[in-house]
């Protein structure tokens, strides 16, 4: 969930595999540096977008991490239109992560869902198309809860 300019992690499952590739819960992450943080963001209205990146610390994380505001707006536009969001060793090398929006009985983006996983076991053309649906499946269905 979006609470002030971070991404919340408010739920969380784990796969069985030895090394976890999530993050804990209760943890907060950049909205505009995460997967997750970018689809919360796309629905927004453009001006409170703008506002949180003014207000965004732009430093690399990594060497992919985006530290444009053009490039971080590009790519919320992007999830807005996508209705998904992800990151490909942006925050952590090794991980790429996935997000879609959760949105109410209204249409409004209320949470998103995400996955993580490290880049040696799954590529992003493979994620997107293996994660996505199932990703899409269970935030429609957890929406309509809400």
């Amino acid at each position: 969930m979006l609470e002030s300019d971070e991404a919340v992690f408010v739920a969380r499952a784990d796969a069985q595999r030895i090394v976890s590739a999530g993050v804990r819960l209760g943890a907060r992450l950049p909205a505009h540096a995460s997967a997750t943080g970018r689809v919360l963001l796309a629905g927004l209205p453009d001006d409170q977008v703008d506002a949180v990146l003014e207000r965004a610390d732009l430093r690399a994380s990594t060497p992919n991490t985006l530290t444009s505001v053009a490039e971080i707006r590009e790519r919320v536009r992007r999830a807005r239109t996508e209705q998904m969001a992800y990151t490909d060793e942006e925050l952590e090398l090794g991980m790429r992560t996935m997000a879609v929006p959760v949105r109410d009985s209204q249409g409004r983006v209320r949470a998103a869902m995400s996955v993580a996983a490290f880049t040696a076991r799954i590529s992003l053309p493979a994620m997107k198309a293996t994660f996505a649906p199932i990703l899409r499946e269970h935030a429609e269905r957890l929406g309509r809860m809400l």
